[in-house]
């Protein structure tokens, strides 16, 4: 049997392959707990999964998943808040 011959990569294809080189990718869960009684408050939990590492972090509050998330988007260079749209806009 011959080897598959390598596809051809259009510039696009390869520009989408080099990015995920430097990228992240998380699977995130979010589900709601069951209550036993009708008129209790609805509780909302999720998981959130860096896939390279395999490291699970679960969270009770959106904020803690987009905290996690924000963590590898800062070691990739990703600014943040106001102080970095004015460094943009200083820099434009």
């Amino acid at each position: 049997m011959c080897p598959r011959p390598a596809p051809v990569l259009t510039r696009d294809e390869k520009s989408m392959h080099k990015d995920e080189e430097s990228a992240h990718v998380f699977i995130v869960r979010v589900w709601r707990e069951p209550r036993e009684l009708e008129d209790a408050a609805i509780i909302w939990r999720g998981v959130v999964e860096h896939v390279e590492s395999g490291d699970r972090r679960y969270f009770t509050r959106l904020g803690a998943m987009t905290e996690y998330i924000r963590g590898y988007l800062e070691q990739m260079g990703v600014e943040f808040g106001p102080l970095s749209q004015v460094k943009r806009w200083l820099k434009g």
